[in-house]
């Protein structure tokens, strides 16, 4: 004979989890959500310098922030370093969605990635 509890399902929670990407590698590019003023916003970003490894965190990251031009078209605006609870990585872009012209510093996004990318 089964009791009450073992027939009844659990309830289901009501909270929004939240959910970042893991941060990208050197060189990759990724939106993220800067915190920290005149950078506030998202931005499309290119990881610059190597973070340490896990075992020690870093205190200040590099990045190459990219300015959103025209719907996939980000232009190269500069590069800021600043701790990394100022960055929140919210998606990585994948290889096969861009093209980095980087003499012209202009990155040309598949444009449905771009679009998710500038809601968030």
């Amino acid at each position: 004979m089964s009791t009450l509890t073992e027939t009844m399902p659990a309830p289901a929670l009501k909270t929004r989890a939240c959910h970042f990407a893991p941060p990208p590698e050197v060189g990759k590019f990724a939106f993220a959500r800067l915190r920290r003023h005149p950078f506030k916003g998202v931005h499309l970003v290119q990881l610059a310098e190597p973070t340490p490894d896990s075992s020690t965190k870093p205190t200040h990251i590099t990045l190459h922030l990219f300015r959103h031009e025209f719907i996939s078209i980000f232009r190269h605006a500069g590069s800021a370093t600043m701790p990394p609870d100022d960055v929140r990585i919210l998606q990585v872009v994948d290889d096969a969605a861009k093209r980095y012209e980087e003499d012209d510093g202009v990155v040309f996004l598949d444009r449905a990635v771009a679009i998710e990318g500038m809601r968030r």
